[in-house]
């Protein structure tokens, strides 16, 4: 064995400058490589595509603005995945958040993405009061995004993506729901997927990497995830305590 290589319990060889990788570190890591790669290559695709002589200059808008949007997806990516090696360090306090506004956010950013793709996602009104939680505003906004990241790139477009709130007063909570359709998910891939230990077969181009992140993201913020199963798709939720105060913002 070379320096620098340690074995996991399991037998596994793992390496960070002579230390032992947990297992899970390592899955992350491969998870966090295997998902950067993607938007990294269609950069540079796109870069090239941009500088070729024979675009018009709609076209060649067209791909620049695609590479900002497809940019901006990895650097999200990248600093969600700084946070997540931070949470136990840092204070992400929770205080009265409407979750109606930070929706309506995350639609209308990822919107212009959807559109390059041809696919739609939209908000739907909530069917009663009640969207105020207690979260961190940043926090929830990234488990939403990475539902609906997961969606546009994982899905099929039978039919938009829809994001909705269900109260839940009778026991303090309130989830927020993703619905895409695309292949069903197992249950057993989706634990897996939860802990990033591996892609999901049923969708070969996701790492689990975004789902883990919102799992992180929620038990930071005193929620939880979940995922209900349909024959065509899945609906991922985010499920947060109801706030009895009025929002801060």
């Amino acid at each position: 064995m070379s320096h620098g290589e340690g074995l996991s319990p399991n037998g596994d060889v793992n390496r960070r400058g002579g230390e032992v990788l947990p297992d899970g570190m390592s899955s992350s890591l491969m998870a966090a490589a295997h998902e950067l790669k993607s938007p990294l290559v269609l950069i540079r695709q796109l870069a090239f595509a941009a500088g070729d002589d024979g675009h018009s200059d709609d076209e060649r808008a067209r791909l620049l603005n695609q590479l900002t949007l497809v940019a901006d997806r990895g650097l999200r990516l990248t600093t969600d995945l700084t946070r997540t090696a931070h949470l136990e360090d840092s204070l992400f306090a929770t205080e009265p958040i409407n979750a109606q506004q930070v929706c309506e956010r995350i639609v209308k950013e990822l919107a212009p993405l959807y559109e390059q793709y041809g696919r739609v996602i939209k908000l739907e009104a909530p069917r009663r009061s009640g969207s105020i939680v207690l979260a961190h505003r940043e926090l929830l906004a990234s488990v939403i995004y990475h539902f609906a990241d997961n969606a546009l790139h994982y899905g099929d477009d039978t039919g938009p993506v829809r994001v909705f709130l269900r109260p839940r007063p009778s026991v303090g909570r309130l989830q927020i729901h993703v619905r895409d359709h695309g292949p069903r998910l197992s249950l057993s891939d989706w634990r897996a997927a939860r802990a990033a230990s591996k892609g999901l077969p049923t969708r070969p181009h996701a790492s689990g990497l975004g789902l883990m992140i919102a799992e992180q993201f929620s038990h930071a913020m005193g929620g939880s995830i979940g995922l209900t199963r349909h024959r065509d798709g899945a609906t991922f939720y985010v499920e947060l305590p109801l706030s009895e105060q009025l929002s801060l913002l």
